[in-house]
C-alpha cells in the first residue's frame, strides 16, 4: 500500500465507497511502522507548536479561567483563577457551584483585591 494511502486510511480520510479497498485489521503499531518507513510518522519541525510561551503584555491584561476540580471531600468543586500576565499576580477561589452569581462575585472580589487598578473595557 502506498504511503499516501496508508496516511489517508490512518487519518480516516478515505471515502466510504473505497473502504473495502483498505484492510481494517491493521494495528496502530503496523500503521506507525509503515509511516516511519516512509519518513512521515512525525510532523515537520515547522508544523510543531511552541508550547508555554505567552506574548508580552502590558500590566492589566487579566487571564481568567474556570476549571472543574476532582471531587474534594466528595463534592464537586470549581476553581476560579484570575492571573495578571505581566506581574503574575494571581487570585484564586474554590467554589462548589458554577453559576452566574458565583462568577459575578468572583470577578468583583478579584477586582477589589487586586493591587493593580485597571478600568474594565
Amino acid at each position: 500500500m502506498p504511503a499516501a494511502d496508508i496516511t489517508a486510511f490512518a487519518l480516516g480520510r478515505h471515502r466510504r465507497g473505497d473502504a473495502a479497498l483498505y484492510p481494517t485489521d491493521l494495528s496502530r503499531s503496523a500503521i506507525h511502522s509503515c509511516l516511519q518507513r516512509y519518513g512521515i510518522s512525525q510532523r515537520s519541525k515547522a508544523e510543531r507548536l511552541k508550547a508555554g510561551i505567552f506574548e508580552q503584555t502590558a500590566v492589566g491584561f487579566i487571564h481568567i479561567d474556570l476549571n472543574h476540580v476532582p471531587a474534594l471531600e466528595r463534592r464537586k468543586s470549581y476553581v476560579y483563577v484570575a492571573i495578571d500576565r505581566a506581574t503574575r499576580y494571581a487570585y484564586v477561589e474554590v467554589h462548589s457551584r458554577r453559576d452566574a452569581n458565583t462568577s459575578a462575585s468572583f470577578l468583583k472580589l478579584s477586582w477589589l483585591t487586586s493591587p493593580i487598578r485597571f478600568i474594565p473595557s
